[in-house]
């Protein structure tokens, strides 16, 4: 990692765009990853989700790649946790009601 003082806006654009594997995601590279979303799902994120905040560089915005992946892992468990609550067992058959499995 180079140090604080080497690193400029220029510097961690151009590492960022090299590798798959930086320290730092810039906000193209954070969009395309979510399937080409908007500057403003990226805010509506950062308001409502805990979505990671970014770091500036002068004008220039980048995220942390592991403070993106941990609220990705964060949302996928959340999610498993919510389609776990929406399966309920049938009292009398216990089979599972709403996938319609039924014994």
């Amino acid at each position: 990692m180079l140090a604080y003082s080497t690193l400029t806006p220029t510097t961690l654009v151009r590492r960022t765009q090299q590798s798959n594997d930086a320290e730092y995601l810039t906000a193209a590279q954070l969009m395309a990853r979510y399937g080409g979303v908007s500057h403003m799902w990226i805010r509506r994120r950062m308001a409502k989700d805990d979505f990671p905040k970014p770091v500036y560089f002068g004008r220039l915005r980048f995220w942390h790649r592991t403070e993106v992946e941990q609220w990705e892992r964060s949302k996928a468990v959340a999610s498993s946790d919510r389609q776990d609550a929406h399966r309920h067992y049938s009292p009398r058959s216990k089979s599972i009601v709403n996938d319609k499995v039924f014994p």
